[in-house]
């Protein structure tokens, strides 16, 4: 098995910011709708490294799923962020209070208190909800990928939040921010399925890493 730290790649980009390359492709293009929108019909992601994807989310679909299938006691890395408010107009309100939360569900969890989880669990009792960070202003809360120095408190009008700058294709930039980023013990080998939502069930883009 590839070391997950080799996926973990960092540059420093324009006026200091980080460019994050973290992931392997885990979905070519984009997912929206009712696309992978329950744990039946998730994502399937390999075990053997970190996968990321995009996702429009919409009133249809407002929890994306992914599924990964683990062979043996293993520790996760799941990471969801949004559009940071600077790439999409300089005072966007919209963007500047976003956080988002998750759910694993997987046998060899504790039983997870349903009501404290925004998103239908579909019949699943065990699981585990993490939930983002309030405050952003600073990548403290990021446990994957701060530690590699791959994201840092990008300023923005009124503050900071914890973001990376992102280049694709030919001079392509984008900021994303990153809303919730941890760690996850999973003790047996089992299917293992995560739910992943921004704040709320409310429409927006996401991106998800996971492995």
């Amino acid at each position: 098995m590839v070391a997950k730290s080799l996926h973990l790649i960092a540059a420093v980009g324009l006026a200091g910011l980080i460019t994050a390359q973290a992931h392997l492709v885990g979905l070519n293009g984009v997912t929206c709708g009712k696309q992978f929108s329950t744990p039946q019909t998730a994502l399937l992601l390999p075990s053997n490294g970190l996968y990321g994807f995009e996702r429009v989310v919409t009133c249809d679909g407002p929890v994306v799923w992914v599924n990964i299938s683990v062979t043996a006691p293993i520790e996760l890395e799941l990471t969801a962020g949004g559009l940071h408010p600077i790439s999409s107009q300089a005072t966007s309100e919209r963007f500047k209070d976003q956080t988002a939360d998750m759910v694993v569900l997987a046998d060899s969890l504790p039983p997870v208190d349903q009501s404290l989880v925004e998103a239908p669990l579909h019949g699943a009792s065990n699981g585990l909800l993490l939930r983002g960070a309030d405050d952003i202003s600073t990548c403290d809360h990021s446990e994957n990928l701060d530690p590699f120095g791959l994201v840092v408190a990008v300023p923005m009008p009124g503050g900071r939040r914890c973001g990376f700058l992102d280049q694709f294709g030919t001079g392509g930039r984008l900021y994303g921010s990153v809303l919730v980023d941890k760690k996850v013990k999973i003790s047996e080998a089992g299917m293992v399925s995560i739910g992943f939502w921004i704040r709320g069930l409310q429409t927006g883009k996401m991106w998800v890493m996971a492995g």
